[in-house]
């Protein structure tokens, strides 16, 4: 039977390895020479192997001993080699490696693939931070991991500590951090990964087990304007550092890294035993011998990379000369990718958005009046490469006001009222009123699947009611039934963005807990929060999400459900109706009604047979 895990990863290929196959296709520009080509994607060295490399290549080859240079290496690396790395290590940053604490691997891909099985199990969470190297995700899901990612700090991109604290929950056995980053260039300082440290060792003792920090480092060596890239290692003792000499040596195609744990932590010698396991089942095999001990022997060298830092000037000094300080990039490509990527979390598209992008890849830059002169030159630039450039004036506006009119009151229902919060203190109607901070996730009343809830809502709710919001997005269905009556809510969404801005609304209203709960996770891959939910039974339960994840969570929904418990099911397009109701049915429910607004479908159910 073929493996259908993969065959569906056929239908996602890397973008960046289709530029590279794009770059290399000489039928395609056949009247351009490899030197012409400018390639982007691969990263690729455009810097020379240090000389000193490949005459210990050529050196070995000669005169080595063929069955050291060509033989199997130890499961665990060449010892000279591991005991050159130590050595390297320790004088470079003050740490006391020893060859024990030392394993080589076929890069930093090879590196992770360890680290990750070392310290976690199938199940297990680990978090990264955005912006983040996309192969994290098959890496990670390789490992039977479910990645989260913490929103990034898009001032400073150092960590954003809020959201880091909020989403390190027991669940988490491990973090994920790569400085210098890949792809933003960002360093994280002393003071960042101190914070970490202390935040971590926290935890620690809060969740009673051991949290580890893996450190992908690939980038160690290349930082600009003379800035230090200070050593995870120095600051936490469950550190597992993993490298790569693709880039300091320029040498990505001997894929030659190492693991290098912490002995601060008690255990490295240990976890570097057990790496020769792990190798053993996912077919890692030792990289090359010849190649282990020339990098080992060129561990202090690194190629020019100086050149790096001169042609990123170069392009920034172009870019911003053109005036490039505001612009977006819009892309059919970019946002079927993102639509592929986020596949569980939407079952519907809005066609004329999908009609704007369509065929479209445009850079758009926003300039002011007095730009005259950078844009005069970046219409001769247009010009030259044959590019189209529109131009449009835009009204004198304030933007960061004017987004507001977007979002007037919205009556819903009988009773209901949904206000923007800028909004409510001047609403003098006699609704009740629903009022968010919209704009920032899924929920302002104005969709039909989330008015049909608020409508259906308005005939079930009951004074002292407990109500269980499953993606609760913004809160509004929540608060909606904590303004109808109910005693409390609990909302539960997957994004932890959301948890804050539900938890936010709701204080807006003046809910605060434990009247209301704002939880992040999935009920049907978290047996800890399934655990804590299923504790008792809801007078409420409210599933506004799309078909699939309706479906999805159709088996597990009657472990909320006492005898009177209403169940509202939204967010179903009229084509999936039959297989939620299925869905619905052999898990033991009963449908008790449907209600219909334009293409969209709202199912009430119960427990049993009741009518």
């Amino acid at each position: 039977m073929i493996n259908e895990t993969y065959k569906s990863m056929l239908s996602g290929k890397s973008v960046i390895r289709e530029l590279n196959e794009y770059a290399n296709d000489s039928t395609r520009h056949p009247h351009l020479k490899p030197e012409d080509i400018f390639d982007y994607s691969l990263g690729n060295p455009s810097v020379p192997v240090p000389e000193a490399f490949n005459a210990r290549v050529k050196a070995l080859l000669d005169s080595g001993d063929p069955m050291l240079v060509h033989g199997y290496s130890p499961s665990l690396g060449i010892p000279a080699a591991r005991e050159k790395i130590a050595a390297s290590l320790n004088r470079r940053f003050g740490m006391r490696y020893t060859m024990d604490d030392i394993f080589m691997t076929s890069g930093a891909a090879g590196a992770l693939a360890h680290a990750f099985r070392l310290v976690t199990q199938p199940g297990d969470e680990i978090l990264t931070f955005a912006p983040f190297f996309p192969e994290y995700r098959p890496y990670t899901a390789g490992a039977g991991l479910t990645l989260r990612v913490v929103p990034a700090d898009t001032q400073t991109f150092q960590i954003n500590f809020d959201a880091f604290e909020r989403m390190l929950t027991p669940a988490v056995q491990a973090v994920l951090i790569n400085t210098p980053n890949n792809p933003s260039g960002a360093v994280y300082s002393a003071e960042t990964l101190r914070r970490m440290a202390a935040l971590l060792l926290q935890k620690e003792k809060a969740f009673g087990h051991d949290i580890w920090l893996i450190s992908d480092e690939p980038y160690r060596e290349i930082a600009f304007d003379g800035r230090e890239v200070p050593y995870a290692s120095r600051f936490y003792p469950r550190t597992i550092s993993c490298y790569s000499f693709s880039k300091s040596l320029s040498v990505p195609g001997e894929r030659i890294g190492y693991v290098a744990v912490n002995p601060e932590s008690g255990v490295s010698a240990m976890l570097v035993n057990m790496c020769g396991q792990i190798s053993r089942g996912i077919g890692h095999n030792c990289p090359s011998s010849v190649i282990q001990l020339a990098a080992a022997d060129c561990c202090d060298l690194t190629s020019d990379l100086s050149v790096y830092e001169t042609n990123m000037n170069l392009l920034y000094d172009a870019l911003t000369a053109l005036g490039f300080e505001d612009l977006c990039i819009e892309d059919q490509q970019e946002f079927e990718s993102f639509l592929e990527e986020n596949r569980e979390y939407w079952d519907y598209i809005d066609e004329s958005l999908e009609k704007q992008l369509q065929g479209l890849s445009r850079v758009k830059l926003y300039l002011e009046d007095t730009d005259a002169g950078n844009l005069k030159k970046l219409r001769a630039f247009a010009e030259k490469k044959g590019l189209p450039l529109e131009e449009k004036a835009l009204p004198d506006t304030d933007w960061s006001e004017s987004w507001k009119e977007n979002y007037p009151p919205q009556e819903v229902g009988q009773s209901l009222v949904v206000l923007p919060y800028w909004l409510s203190e001047d609403y003098r109607g006699d609704r009740k009123m629903v009022v968010l901070d919209p704009g920032l996730t899924f929920g302002t009343g104005a969709h039909p699947s989330t008015q049909m809830v608020m409508e259906a809502m308005e005939q079930t709710v009951t004074p002292g009611m407990d109500c269980l919001d499953l993606g609760s997005g913004s809160g509004i269905l929540s608060i909606t039934a904590l303004r109808l009556g109910a005693e409390s809510a609990v909302g539960v969404d997957i994004d932890p963005k959301a948890e804050d801005i539900a938890r936010e609304n709701a204080a807006y209203n003046g809910f605060t807990a434990p009247d209301f709960t704002a939880l992040t996770g999935n009920v049907t891959g978290d047996r800890k929060l399934m655990e804590q939910l299923s504790r008792k039974r809801y007078g409420l339960v409210l599933v506004n999400i799309v078909a699939d994840v309706i479906i999805d969570l159709a088996p597990v929904l009657p472990e909320f459900l006492g005898e009177d418990t209403v169940l509202i099911c939204s967010g179903i397009l009229d084509t999936r109706l039959e297989d939620v109701l299925r869905a619905l049915q052999k898990a033991g429910l009963t449908v008790t009604g449907i209600r219909q607004k334009e293409e969209w479908r709202c199912v009430t159910a119960c427990k049993g047979e009741k009518a």
